[in-house]
């Protein structure tokens, strides 16, 4: 008997050791990311209405008051001026991004969005830039951050990787007063490259 009590003691023991390991995230959105416009929308097109899934931008679009060059309009579609207003904060949003950079530390997740500086979110930490707050946070496998700009509209983010296909999905979705508007893109990773 004394040998069946040594065991369930060990047992008990490294129990709470093995449920206490930490594990490695299935849906880690660390590294390089390259967009696949195929089957990815482009921001700008449908800003402006338009359905912009696998139609091409021109590398540096902007919008919001920021240089766009020409941006293409939707035919008799009315222009109140709201997408020329600036919505500072969220300009990685809806540009023509076609590479992501993540990296994960503790408790930070930073994206750098093309060849822009890095955005650092630290999870459930509320932060303000260019006039807008945000707040990340991590819920099942997926990374989401909610933006409120100082308009009152509100940018909502989400990122996750694809169980099936590997790939990352990010999507958008503005909601302004007069409606929304979702993005939808799509990443592969790129192989041994370093975030």
């Amino acid at each position: 008997m004394g040998n069946y009590a040594v065991t369930g003691v060990a047992i008990a023991l490294a129990s709470p050791a093995a449920h206490a390991a930490p594990t490695k995230d299935p849906a880690d959105l660390t590294g390089t990311w390259t967009l696949e416009e195929r089957s990815s929308d482009d921001p700008v097109r449908v800003l402006n209405g338009e359905h912009g899934r696998g139609d091409r931008v021109v590398s540096g679009v902007t919008i919001f008051g920021f240089p766009v060059g020409s941006l293409p309009r939707q035919e008799n579609a009315p222009s109140d001026g709201e997408n020329e207003q600036a919505l500072g904060g969220v300009e990685h949003v809806f540009e023509a991004t076609y590479r992501l950079r993540i990296r994960r530390d503790a408790d930070a997740t930073e994206i750098r969005y093309g060849n822009d500086p890095a955005i650092t979110y630290r999870d459930g930490v509320k932060t303000e830039r260019d006039g807008a707050t945000a707040r990340a946070q991590w819920q099942g496998g997926m990374f989401t951050v909610e933006h409120t700009i100082a308009d009152g509209s509100h940018v909502r983010e989400r990122y996750w990787v694809d169980a099936r296909s590997g790939d990352l999905q990010w999507t958008v979705n503005l909601t302004r007063r007069k409606g929304s508007v979702d993005v939808e893109r799509n990443f592969y990773r790129v192989p041994d490259a370093k975030p």
